[in-house]
């Protein structure tokens, strides 16, 4: 039986649960401005930039192709020499993202979190932070 697209929309019986999945991106599409006290949300591609890291990745003598901290951190976790650099990058992010507020609006996340059921189900594979 065909119906309409109002018609599907309106539609509340699905017995099927949903599957979201959350890719790259999702939550800083969820902070552009970045949160409440607009501190940004970062992306692996510029997380170095924002939570400004640059002295600390110089201080390791590396010359590196990429700006993708997961790489970046990769290559200085497996060099023992370079402990030291590590711990001082891994308190900086932690210290980053431990002072980040949520937003007092509700954000997508939030929309998507109300429209689910209880057998409905999100998936990531993000390091997200909220």
């Amino acid at each position: 039986m065909e119906v309409s697209k109002e018609e599907e929309i309106k539609q509340v019986n699905v017995g099927a649960p949903h599957l979201v999945i959350l890719g790259a991106g999702a939550s800083y599409a969820s902070f552009p401005n970045g949160d409440k006290l607009g501190n940004k949300l970062p992306l692996m591609d510029n997380l170095i930039e924002v939570l400004k890291l640059e002295e600390l990745i110089k201080k390791t003598g590396f010359s590196f192709n990429t700006n993708n901290f997961e790489d970046i951190y990769d290559i200085i976790y497996q060099n023992n020499q370079l402990n030291y650099i590590r711990n001082e990058i891994e308190n900086s992010v932690f210290q980053y993202f431990s002072n980040m507020v949520i937003l007092d609006t509700p954000t997508i996340y939030d929309h998507l979190l109300l429209s689910l059921r209880e057998k409905d189900f999100i998936a990531t594979f993000n390091w997200d932070p909220f």
